[in-house]
């Protein structure tokens, strides 16, 4: 909606799919295209691409608020009017990223990728802080001779997890203050994720369970910033 009696909404709704064999400018000589399959083996690369979100809506809003617009007393008017309230709300399908293991699981040393037995993702309802998705779906090739290499290559994929999405609302709050007819000071209240809603970014997807009993692959590790809020004050003229 155009800007008119003051608001204007700006909406945008993305549905898409990305496939690529690796999403780096490193080219053939980036680690992660190499740990897949690298120059030797591309196909075991080809996959849903790291930029793959397949939903992504933005919502911006701004509305100059009524008040005081048909106050006639100057003071009162510099007090109600100028009021204005904005947003930009982002909703996004998380990345996709690979499951990894510590084993060498083949003899060219061009993949260390367990075997997938199961799809490995949760529904939303299960999944927990310390288990985002199912790691019981991953387990490392066999070793039949034990001498640390894998008798053949896991099966799983790149780009098999999904991780956590964006859930955003970035709000301010205008104040506008006239003094004179090409002079006014403008007051800003600006929140970002507004909500402080908790938004996960990455999770552990190195299986080093075999190796390491203080393991924490398959739980979460980082996030996004919380809330945080700043103050501004213009002399525009």
């Amino acid at each position: 909606k155009r800007f008119s009696h003051g608001f204007s909404v700006t909406s945008n709704y993305t549905w898409s799919k990305m496939t690529d064999m690796f999403f780096h400018n490193g080219g053939y000589g980036n680690a992660s295209v190499l740990g897949l399959g690298g120059q030797w083996h591309r196909k075991w690369s080809h996959g849903v691409s790291d930029a793959d979100h397949p939903h992504r809506f933005v919502g911006v809003l701004t509305y100059e608020l009524p008040f005081g617009n048909k106050v006639s007393d100057l003071w009162a008017k510099r007090l109600l009017g100028g009021w204005q309230i904005n947003s930009i709300t982002t909703f996004e399908t998380g990345a996709l990223t690979s499951v990894t293991n510590s084993d060498t699981t083949s003899h060219d040393y061009m993949g260390d990728v367990p075997l997938r037995l199961g799809d490995g993702n949760l529904p939303g309802g299960e999944r927990t802080f310390t288990r985002y998705f199912d790691t019981n779906a991953f387990v490392n090739p066999p070793d039949a001779n034990g001498d640390g290499i894998a008798d053949s290559r896991g099966n799983a994929g790149r780009n098999i997890i999904r991780l956590p999405g964006i859930n955003n609302w970035d709000i301010s709050l205008f104040k506008k203050i006239l003094i004179r007819e090409n002079q006014n000071i403008e007051f800003r209240w600006e929140m970002f994720n507004a909500f402080n809603h908790t938004q996960w970014s990455s999770v552990n997807t190195f299986n080093d369970t075999a190796t390491n009993p203080l393991s924490t692959f398959g739980q979460i590790n980082s996030g996004r910033p919380g809330r945080y809020v700043q103050f501004a004050l213009k002399y525009i003229f």
